[in-house]
């Protein structure tokens, strides 16, 4: 039986998606290193993790995209091809209760809502989030980079960097010497890291900013995009400009805790 981009049926493991297209049964998937893998998110970042998985694939057949689940259902028409599988949680379990055991892929730009659901997948008994590595970016051989991270085309990793878990880097941003990004954190296109800063857990770095050498950017802040941070971004707050400074404090609501 032939599968096509949008049928929902359990011929999934048996076939692979390459460039949008399937191009057929694949005999013994799995006994090549083939996997299943489920991107949560049809957002544009979920959809250009899916072109980052192509690439990989690209270098070395390794993953079998099943398609993409998402709570608000996506316009199908820019989803490269591939099906929309559902909801999160009830897709997932559909594709488990048939017998396939995916990699997960967390693909929301958001670091918020990126732990609020990878927290619910790990209490679905969900274990298997693949970091996604683009092959042909700059990285050093020192560079460590956390379970479940997506590190996009054209990134730029120097030396002793730290990558935590669930980290987005964004295409075409680099990250200097001895600089740690924080669990959950996400640094979005074209941002600049300069050596020695610390990103903490679950902060957002906008599109186009620069953090200075040495320069901290606090637990859950968020730095506008194109700002320059040139002194050290406390904790939970926005901050904007040139150079960066505080717009608001991020309400703490008790489910934040």
């Amino acid at each position: 039986m032939a599968c096509t981009p949008t049928r929902k049926n359990s011929c999934w493991a048996g076939k692979v998606w390459w460039r949008g297209v399937n191009i057929g049964e694949v005999e013994g998937a799995e006994e090549k290193g083939i996997r299943p893998l489920v991107i949560v998110g049809a957002g544009g970042m979920g959809r250009e993790t899916a072109w980052l998985v192509e690439r990989i694939n690209a270098r070395k057949p390794t993953w079998n995209i099943l398609g993409f689940v998402d709570d608000r259902r996506p316009d199908e028409s820019l989803l490269l091809g591939y099906p929309y599988l559902g909801p999160v949680r009830s897709s997932l379990n559909k594709i488990i209760h048939e017998g396939i055991r995916p990699a997960v892929s967390v693909a929301i730009g958001d670091s918020k809502a990126r732990f609020g659901v990878v927290s619910g997948l790990f209490n679905m008994g969900i274990r298997s989030f693949p970091a996604l590595i683009d092959p042909d970016i700059d990285v050093h051989r020192s560079v460590n980079i956390g379970e479940g991270s997506i590190i996009c085309p054209g990134v730029i990793l120097t030396v002793n960097v730290v990558i935590g878990k669930f980290v987005i880097v964004n295409v075409a941003s680099s990250i200097s010497h001895e600089s740690k990004l924080g669990d959950f954190s996400s640094v979005m296109t074209g941002v600049r890291i300069s050596g020695n800063c610390r990103i903490g857990h679950g902060a957002y770095i906008g599109s186009g900013a620069v953090v200075l050498q040495g320069r901290a950017v606090g637990e859950a802040a968020v730095v506008g995009a194109g700002a320059v941070v040139t002194r050290d971004v406390e904790p939970r707050v926005v901050s904007v400009g040139i150079p960066a400074r505080i717009q608001r404090w991020i309400e703490v609501k008790p489910d934040d805790r």
